[in-house]
């Protein structure tokens, strides 16, 4: 018969279970503000502060009833574009002309910002510190990331060295999460290829883009330009300016400005649990957890 200690651990496992935590499911998350324009989304946006989006489109490649697809915690300001699946919920003011065609439009909340927020910050500063377990190569002025092992790879660059390069090129076997560390308060991602090649001839196949996140730990700025990242970015703590290009995956900024497109392959990797405060259920969440959990271990000894 289970006891109540084990069924509140696989409670808060479940609820833990998302990497990305509130951002997960987000092809855009923002923890600040966000102001983009002639661009789209092809999965859902959400801001924690204020929007401001000019002839934006968001969940292009959603279908059905998906549930809320932009959600913005501040003030949105929204002149031209549409939603084409799913619902618009807004924290502060609602201004301007667009299209929510299959979905509902609430003022209220739908996100924990707060946590969520505090979550990404920890969870980023924390996956830095991991020790670095797959090689990193200067080939020619391109860089070379090989790792063989069939979990995680984790790799450390500085960004001096990645905005000098000409490319990347990663070499980690098929099903395996890639985690890119990149040092740098002010680094810049631009005008370069992202492949997968089997660069060191293992037989054990390629990852693919859902399994790659590049994590700019320290940066407060970053700029996308003139490059189509093959997998997710997490830099919660940058205001980055995204402009001609596109993110394959999860793009998770502090502050977002620009034209950068956001293609829908969210991250689908595995890596190691955050032990920190953000964590924790919250209050009314473990409330329930511990309301469940006791009725189902009366019920069982009652049977």
């Amino acid at each position: 018969m289970p006891s109540l200690f084990a069924c509140l651990i696989a409670s808060s496992a479940s609820l833990q279970a998302a990497v990305l935590s509130v951002a997960s499911p987000y092809n855009v998350y923002v923890l600040g503000n966000m102001q983009e324009s002639n661009v789209d989304a092809e999965g859902r946006v959400a801001v924690g502060g204020n929007a401001t989006l000019t002839n934006y489109g968001v969940g292009s490649k959603l279908s059905g009833s998906p549930g809320n697809s932009l959600v913005v915690a501040g003030d949105l300001a929204y002149n031209g574009g549409e939603v084409h699946h799913g619902n618009i919920v807004y924290g502060g003011s609602l201004s301007g002309s667009f299209g929510v065609p299959n979905g509902s439009i609430t003022h209220g909340s739908a996100i924990d910002f707060a946590a969520g927020n505090s979550y990404l910050l920890g969870a980023s500063v924390y996956w830095s510190g991991l020790a670095a377990n797959a090689s990193t190569i200067d080939y020619y002025g391109g860089v070379h990331l090989v790792g063989s092992n069939a979990d995680l790879n984790v790799f450390s660059l500085t960004g001096a060295i990645l905005s000098s390069s000409w490319g990347v090129v990663i070499d980690a076997p098929a099903g395996s999460t890639v985690l890119i560390n990149v040092s740098g308060v002010a680094d810049t991602f631009r005008y370069m290829g992202i492949q997968f090649q089997d660069l060191n001839s293992d037989g054990t196949g390629l990852t693919n883009r859902q399994n790659v996140i590049y994590n700019f730990y320290e940066a407060t700025s970053l700029e996308l330009n003139g490059i189509s990242v093959q997998g997710s970015i997490l830099a919660p703590k940058a205001t980055v300016n995204f402009n001609n290009g596109n993110v394959e995956g999860n793009l998770i900024a502090g502050n977002l400005i620009g034209t950068g497109e956001a293609h829908n392959y969210l991250f689908q990797g595995n890596l190691p649990s955050v032990p920190s405060q953000s964590q924790v259920p919250e209050p009314a969440t473990l409330g329930l957890s511990l309301l469940g959990c006791a009725l189902l271990v009366l019920r069982r000894r009652k049977s």
